[in-house]
């Protein structure tokens, strides 16, 4: 597991937890990508952050083809921020 500092996150602080899960078989290098962030952190920036940072690893690291984000229920307003985001980034 690695662990990334973020400036808005006091040391040794709990914010979050985003993970990667494979889907599917191995061949295909695709994952889901969870995350879920501690409410007092929200609204901040700290998710955009996590995931820019985990496809960047993803794709440019770990030899991925996709990584695929479900979002829940209830967080509709992220939808469009988040395919804002996916749809500047090229690895």
């Amino acid at each position: 597991m690695e662990t990334v500092a973020h400036t808005g996150v006091d040391a040794g602080q709990f914010a979050g937890i985003v993970a990667l899960k494979s889907v599917g078989a191995a061949r295909n290098r695709t994952v889901s990508l969870d995350i879920a962030l501690v409410k007092e952190h929200q609204g901040k920036g700290l998710g955009v952050e996590a995931i820019e940072f985990v496809l960047q690893h993803s794709f440019n690291h770990l030899g991925l083809h996709r990584v695929q984000l479900e979002i829940k229920a209830g967080h509709d307003g992220r939808i469009m921020q988040y395919k804002q985001m996916c749809a500047k980034m090229q690895y």
